[in-house]
């Protein structure tokens, strides 16, 4: 436990955990357990439940009754995680509060909130922070399979093209919130990269290298996840293969990252603009092989795993960006 009075009123800052659920009768159980089990005093928990047709609902329900803390409930129809989670951020809160995203089927370790504190702490901006963390991947027994990758990058250059940010370990300061409110979630591919987003290009992201979180894999989770290097290059040569054949045309990130631009334009820099608008005009016809071979040479985006960030420079000599 950390002493809470090291960082005087702003470990008193309050978090709001904010969990949706959907058919997760079967882990919720634990990872509810391990949210009462926080050391950090000063949370509460809000759960929207997206139209469960197993015995969610009741657990929500056991588990309201008897929550020692604040514990807040709501139930409705099936929108899918990024409306819900979008629903959960328009609670009433102080803009000196904090917001933590949380997966029905994982286990927090008690520090986690307020680890997460701390380190937005240490910000000059806290309100425009987003710390997240290391993920240890486990398997629906919580046996450890592996650690989560360490980011080389974490700026708007890279959050344009992919997101590595996991939205269980996100905890953001209220003008991250903000920004994420004025954007509909039919804009997001989802509600953490959009987060991303928003911290990259105004605030500033915060990577905890340590793991408070044991992220459970199994077969009904809604990200996907490839550990191996093997399997990722098969992966995204498989991806590569398929878009070169289909002859689409454009990233589904960027597609994401020019709604982000018409929706954020006044705020951002030209030169944040830019860094989308280049990619766009770097398409065909409007360009050519030899301008998008000088551009992919030093491209002024970039991803984390080498071979994907090699994978994206060859999408865009070809004109698939």
């Amino acid at each position: 436990m950390i002493n809470i009075s090291r960082h005087g009123w702003m470990m008193r800052r309050h978090v709001h955990v904010l969990l949706s659920t959907f058919n997760g009768a079967e882990y919720l159980r634990e990872q509810l357990d391990s949210l009462l089990s926080q050391d950090y005093p000063h949370f509460s928990v809000h759960v929207r439940d997206d139209g469960s047709t197993d015995q969610t609902a009741d657990i929500i329900r056991e588990y309201a009754k008897k929550a020692p803390i604040g514990f807040h409930v709501s139930f409705g129809q099936n929108l899918g995680f990024n409306e819900s989670f979008r629903k959960l951020l328009e609670l009433e809160a102080s803009e000196d509060d904090f917001f933590a995203f949380c997966d029905q089927d994982d286990v927090w370790a008690n520090d986690k909130i307020s680890r997460a504190v701390e380190m937005l702490s240490k910000s000059k901006h806290p309100e425009t922070a987003l710390y997240f963390g290391r993920l240890c991947y486990v398997d629906r027994n919580l046996k450890k399979i592996a650690l989560s990758d360490i980011p080389r990058y974490l700026d708007f250059n890279n959050a344009v093209v992919e997101n590595v940010v996991p939205g269980c370990t996100i905890v953001m300061g209220g003008g991250v919130r903000n920004y994420l409110l004025r954007a509909p979630a039919s804009a997001m591919s989802s509600h953490d990269w959009w987060a991303y987003l928003c911290a990259s290009a105004f605030g500033v992201v915060i990577y905890d290298s340590s793991t408070r979180i044991r992220y459970r894999r199994h077969g009904t989770n809604t990200s996907p996840w490839q550990h191996s290097p093997t399997s990722v290059v098969v992966t995204r040569a498989q991806e590569f293969l398929n878009r070169w054949r289909s002859r689409k045309i454009g990233f589904k990130s960027l597609q994401q990252a020019v709604r982000f631009i018409r929706i954020y334009r006044e705020e951002l820099s030209d030169d944040q603009a830019s860094i989308v608008g280049e990619l766009i005009d770097l398409r065909p016809p409007s360009s050519t092989v030899v301008s998008r071979f000088r551009y992919a040479r030093k491209p002024k985006v970039h991803r984390n795993k080498r071979f994907d960030d090699l994978v994206m420079r060859a999408m865009i000599v070809l004109g698939q960006q």
